[in-house]
């Protein structure tokens, strides 16, 4: 019949077992991340969020356009204004669509930084 002793080392073992098993998942989410120094000095990561300003702006414009049309008294019937809703929605998704993706390098900056922290933390 085991022992009092015998479950403390049952558990201390499952919990050894356990913590390894966490420390390498922890590892590998720390190696499958993009190298800081990639992310902090390429030029590439400045072009991307370049290139994704100008079209923010942009779709930015058309909203403009399209809410002025819908809010100003504009002489539109049902079909149109119908029309212009879909079209600010799809604008208003696509704006938000491409915010996102600016946030990107920083998120993946972010995460990369907790997986490292985490690692540190259960070595």
């Amino acid at each position: 019949m085991p022992t009092e002793e015998d479950f403390r080392r049952s558990v201390d073992a499952a919990r050894r077992h356990s913590l390894a098993k966490r420390q390498r998942q922890l590892h590998q989410v720390e190696l499958a991340g993009p190298p800081m120094d990639v992310l902090v000095k390429d030029d590439s990561w400045d072009a991307y969020l370049k290139m994704l300003q100008p079209r923010i702006d942009l779709l930015r414009g058309y909203l403009e356009s399209v809410t002025d049309r819908l809010l100003n008294g504009y002489e539109v019937d049902e079909q149109e204004i119908l029309r212009l809703r879909l079209q600010s929605k799809y604008l208003q998704g696509g704006i938000e669509q491409l915010e996102h993706a600016q946030r990107l390098p920083k998120q993946i900056l972010e995460k990369a930084l907790e997986a490292r922290n985490l690692v540190k933390e259960s070595a």
